[in-house]
Formats: C-alpha cells, structure tokens, sequence
C-alpha cells in the first residue's frame, strides 16, 4: 500500500496505470511538489541572506577593532612627539647656555684686554686707539651675552612651555578619543554579538526547514519498492468511489495504489511507501 506523504493537499501530476506491470525503481506516482521547490527557494535565499548578514556583522566588528587600534597609534606616535619636542628642548636651552658661558669668557676676555691696552701702549695717540678698541669688545661681549640670556629665557619661559602645552593637549584629545572608541567598540561589540546570536539561530532554524523542505520534495516522487502489478485506489471490485486519476487532489496519508508482489516476489504486510530519490 502507497500513501501520499506529503503535507496538506497536492494534485496527482501522473499515475501509472492500473494493472501496470513495474519493476523495482520504476516511477509510479508524480505528486504536484510547485509549491515546495518555491518554498525551497525562498528558504535558501532567506540561507543566504542571513550568511551575508553574518559576514557583514563580523567584518563590523573588525573594523571597529581596527579603528581603536588605530587611535591607539595615534596616542603613541603623540607621546613620541611630545617626548621628542621635550628632548629638543632641552637640547636648545643647553646650546643657549654654551653660547652664554661663550660670550662671557669672550666678556672676561675683553675685560682683561682692556685693562692691558691702558697700560701698555706707548704712546697717547696709540694707547687711547688700542683702549678704544678693547672698550668695544667690552661692549659687544655684554651685549652677546645679554642676548644670550634674554634668547634663553624666552625658550625655556615661553617658546619650551607653548610647545610642551600644544603637544600635552595634542596627546590628551588623542587619548580621550580613544577612550571614547573603546567605549563605543565595547557598546558595539555586544550590539553586534547579539545580533549574530540572533542570526545564526535564525540560520540554524531556517536550514533546518529547508531539509525538511528538501525531505517533502523528495516524497513527491513516488517508485516502486519492488517488482509487482499495480492497482490504483478504489480500483479493486466491489468499491463505489471512482479510481485515483491524473489531477485528482489527494491529502496527506491518503491511500494511492497498491502493488501487487510478482510471481516470484514475496507477499508482505501493507507498510507505508518510503520514496527513493
């Protein structure tokens, strides 16, 4: 005994005929499977739908991953320059600081030179030229030197502490961006990994469908189990109802046919038909 297993109603699409002689494997009914393959379809676009939806969520999370290490960088290459703005710095005071231990040795220098001149030149003409002279490279010592020291306290009072500010301010916007991106990636990340939870779970359940789906469409084709002679529903003497026919509605567990075992093939108790695919 053969019964429709598939769900609901279907139309019969073909039927052997009644009395057919069949062999195993032979196809013996054809149900309408229409509206499983377009269910079949739908469910393996909704598949890949989700799988992108997947790959789009995941490749989310990296890139925000990405974006804090970024700004990660960005707070380390900020020290960097602040530590190496730092080292100039001092480098600059100490080369402010040799040229005034220079121009006051050239000071003492010219000091000494002029203290020399006044007493050692010969004559009056020659001693007032040469004091002269030495009173100059008094004068311009002082003044190297107080240019020196006005250069140095400029950089160490302003020009230092300006530079030193804007970096420290540079590497503190840095640092409270990333920060903030790290609040956001952890906010995002469990946004995210609930919503591949959700996917996957839509997925698994959606796949699990889809093989059901694929059993059902399996069913719609119908082969004989065994080699015997066919005999169509309510086709055997005695019944009222007319015989099962091409296009006929049949609902699940209805009864089909019947095959008859051949000459040479055992009689076996009324089973239900598993359709081979």
């Amino acid at each position: 005994e053969i019964r429709n297993e598939l769900p609901g109603e279907t139309t019969v699409r073909m039927i052997v005929g009644d009395g057919a002689k069949v062999k195993k494997g032979d196809l013996l009914v054809e149900l309408d499977s229409s509206q499983l393959l377009a269910q079949k379809e739908r469910l393996q676009m909704e598949l890949e739908n989700f799988k992108s939806e997947l790959v789009q969520a995941e490749q989310e999370l990296v890139n925000q991953t990405l974006d804090v290490d970024v700004l990660e960088a960005t707070v380390q290459i900020a020290k960097l320059r602040r530590e190496q703005a730092q080292a100039e710095s001092k480098m600059e005071l100490q080369v402010v600081e040799a040229e005034i231990a220079l121009a006051e040795q050239a000071f003492e220098t010219a000091k000494r030179q002029e203290a020399l001149a006044k007493t050692l030149s010969p004559s009056e003409p020659a001693k007032s030229m040469r004091a002269s002279e030495a009173s100059m490279a008094v004068h311009k010592a002082q003044t190297q030197i107080e240019i020196a020291r006005a250069k140095h306290t400029l950089l160490a009072k302003h020009t230092t502490r300006l530079r030193n500010a804007e970096l420290e301010l540079e590497t503190r916007q840095a640092e409270l961006e990333m920060e903030r991106a790290k609040r956001e990636l952890a906010a995002n990340q469990a946004r995210v990994r609930a919503q591949i939870g959700a996917v996957r779970a839509a997925y698994e359940l959606t796949s699990a469908r889809l093989q059901r789906v694929v059993g059902d469409v399996a069913k719609g084709k119908v082969h004989a189990p065994a080699a015997g002679t066919v005999r169509r529903a309510n086709s055997r003497m005695g019944t009222r109802q007319p015989m099962l026919q091409q296009g006929a509605v049949v609902r699940q567990g209805q009864r089909l046919l019947d095959l008859e075992p051949g000459p040479n093939e055992p009689r076996a108790k009324e089973k239900k038909q598993t359709p081979v695919t």
